[in-house]
């Protein structure tokens, strides 16, 4: 079961996991600040850090601010709508990638 202590997802630029928990924050000290005060003493697994609401070698900031624009329009074009799905899909290839990378860096 995951655990989310959050933060403010608006002005988030980090994320912090450690374990099914995470928390978010505007610099990595302050995800990991509010990370342990959702953690028990004894840490269920390391902390990883990385950024979030910002473009990365996965998800460019660019195709980061597409999906929002997208989002946030009341009334699609099909090729707007055709466009948003395939954003969806590699924001989630990306978290693969991204999750795929940081099981590499663990062993």
């Amino acid at each position: 079961m995951s655990t989310s202590c959050l933060g403010n997802l608006e002005t988030a630029k980090y994320r912090a996991v450690s374990g099914a928990s995470h928390a978010f924050g505007r610099t990595p000290e302050e995800a990991v600040h509010v990370l342990m005060k959702c953690l028990p003493e004894q840490l269920p697994a390391p902390i990883v850090i990385w950024p979030f609401n910002v473009g990365d070698t996965f998800f460019s900031d660019e195709q980061i601010n597409r999906l929002r624009e997208l989002r946030e329009k009341n009334k699609l074009s099909r090729e707007e709508r055709c466009e948003l799905e395939e954003l969806i899909d590699a924001s989630f290839e990306a978290s693969a990638a991204r999750a795929s990378a940081i099981q590499s860096i663990k062993t």
